[in-house]
């Protein structure tokens, strides 16, 4: 009889300390999920909906009855980023690029680069230009983020949202990716990042909003498993190329700029890397970036992600500007059929 209540008391001294240690993960993850939800909230222009932020609040609460402490805020963090709507909300101040007869002429041989291109960037969308070698590609958008070269003359009229402006009083606002590595080998991916935000964002934003900009950063561009991995360099050995190529872009992506230049960002990489990346820029353009992307042979299921597309042919002349899906039909009507199982854009170029 002794033997059986001492079982007893014992059995239920574990099923208390079962439960006041589920109490206390519970409780642990109910505030980290406010933490995040308030965090949240500060970096959005319009409040998170107060029955939204409550459910996620209780779906946390929910989840720690199931998971281990161990995974803690983290687990979290990447919980809540991948709600896309959540994301989504903290729009930028767009910036709208709309330019007529641009050219651009060396001043050294009075060569023309780029010979009266007229179009239009607008915010939201995510634009591809794309043209043969010598076509001008990378000087236009250069040219557009406003780092033309002293050696080079540029006529022509650029507006900016509807306004004839110098687009240099816009550089805060503005992110350029060139080909060339940008990040320091010596740093992990997170430290990159957070080097980046700190430099760049303004002094006024609070760390749980630089750190919440820099966590969708990694989410969206698939880096939160390599975060503390060190980039590398020619000398030792760090992240493969195309994570490489994906941390260049993040450095650029946590200065939340309203538009963004990226020069040939998919050259190099295999398709799951590029469409990771053209996925990211997408997510930008969710919040009223305006992305333009210099684009280099790209698959066919990559160059229908993007919305528009400009054709520049050699000499720096405007072959097509519009929409993507409409490339087809615009040259079937002038009698460039595209043949069967052939690349598009390849057959176009």
């Amino acid at each position: 009889m002794q033997y059986r209540v001492a079982l007893h008391d014992r059995v239920r001294e574990r099923l208390d300390l079962k439960e006041a240690t589920q109490k206390k993960v519970q409780k642990r993850w109910k505030t980290a999920g406010s933490s995040v939800i308030e965090l949240l909230r500060s970096t959005r222009n319009d409040p998170l909906n107060y029955s939204r932020a409550e459910s996620i609040s209780s779906e946390i609460s929910h989840a720690s009855l199931y998971n281990s402490p161990k995974r803690g805020f983290e687990h979290i963090v990447n919980t809540l980023v991948e709600q896309e709507d959540m994301v989504g909300n903290g729009l930028v101040k767009g910036i709208e690029l709309e330019f007529t007869n641009l050219s651009l002429t060396l001043k050294s041989s009075g060569k023309r680069i780029l010979d009266n291109v007229t179009g239009k960037l607008s915010p939201g969308r995510v634009t591809a230009v794309m043209g043969p070698s010598g076509a001008g590609k990378t000087t236009f958008l250069t040219a557009l983020a406003g780092k033309k070269s002293n050696q080079t003359s540029l006529s022509g009229k650029v507006l900016v949202n509807g306004k004839e402006d110098n687009i240099r009083a816009y550089k805060r606002i503005i992110g350029f990716v060139p080909q060339d590595d940008i990040v320091h080998g010596n740093l992990t991916v997170e430290e990159n990042l957070w080097f980046s935000a700190r430099y760049r964002l303004p002094s006024k934003m609070t760390e749980k909003q630089k750190a919440s900009i820099v966590e969708r950063t990694l989410r969206s561009l698939g880096l939160s498993a390599i975060r503390h991995a060190e980039v590398g360099s020619v000398e030792r050995r760090g992240i493969s190329g195309g994570q490489r190529k994906r941390v260049n872009v993040g450095v650029e992506m946590v200065m939340e700029p309203s538009l963004l230049i990226l020069d040939e960002p998919t050259s190099g990489l295999d398709s799951t890397s590029s469409r990771l990346v053209i996925q990211a820029l997408r997510r930008e353009a969710k919040r009223n970036v305006n992305v333009g992307v210099v684009l280099h042979q790209p698959s066919y299921t990559i160059f229908r992600m993007f919305h528009d597309v400009m054709f520049l042919a050699k000499g720096g002349r405007v072959v097509y500007h519009g929409p993507v899906e409409a490339v087809e039909e615009y040259f079937a009507n002038l009698g460039f059929s595209i043949p069967e199982r052939i690349n598009p854009p390849d057959h176009i170029m």
